[in-house]
């Protein structure tokens, strides 16, 4: 009875070390997905100050619709 108590531990333990390999990966994607939106939105905010920039610059120098002067 006691051999088999141990071998139902010895193979729990495979089990766990088991997930634990197969969890590995996943969390390394998730981390990187988590990477990557953070890259896009700072892109996102950098294009959206660029095109602020450039709309006060056309205007300061008097470019732009013809229609608006």
């Amino acid at each position: 009875m006691k051999w088999i108590c141990e071998a139902l531990r010895r193979m729990e333990r495979k089990d766990e070390d088991f997930e634990k390999r197969l969890r590995k990966p996943e969390t390394f994607r998730s981390e990187t997905t988590g990477m990557d939106e953070k890259e896009r939105q700072i892109s996102a905010g950098i294009a959206a100050g660029a095109g602020s920039f450039a709309a006060i610059l056309l205007r300061v120098i008097g470019g732009g619709n013809a229609c608006m002067k």
